[in-house]
């Protein structure tokens, strides 16, 4: 006897976001990622929640919310209370008179 057994079920993806069409502003060029320690540029993401049948990917259920991501390991940054330097674009914690990377004085 053949049964035929049909694979469904959801998928999590992760969407890499153009900030111009999605009216989001400019990412920052360099942050230090906390989970690979890297500075890195930076891109917004969202989780996207798809329908799939036999593993195909059919259409989108769910969009989450957008947020900052580490452009190497796309992990969510955290800390963003930040400021970039202006003579290197590196982003500097606030409270720190000097960038960690060029050691220009922040403003």
């Amino acid at each position: 006897m053949c049964r035929n057994i049909i694979n469904s079920s959801c998928t999590d993806y992760v969407e890499t976001l153009d900030n111009e069409k999605e009216n989001l502003p400019k990412p920052p060029d360099r942050v230090p990622c906390s989970v690979c320690g890297i500075p890195q540029e930076t891109c917004y993401v969202r989780n996207v929640k798809w329908y799939s049948l036999c593993w195909i990917p059919l259409m989108p259920i769910w969009h989450g919310d957008s947020y900052l991501a580490c452009r190497g390991c796309n992990n969510k940054l955290a800390n963003l209370k930040r400021m970039a330097c202006s003579n290197c674009r590196m982003t500097v914690p606030y409270g720190f008179k000097h960038c960690c990377d060029c050691g220009n004085e922040i403003k």
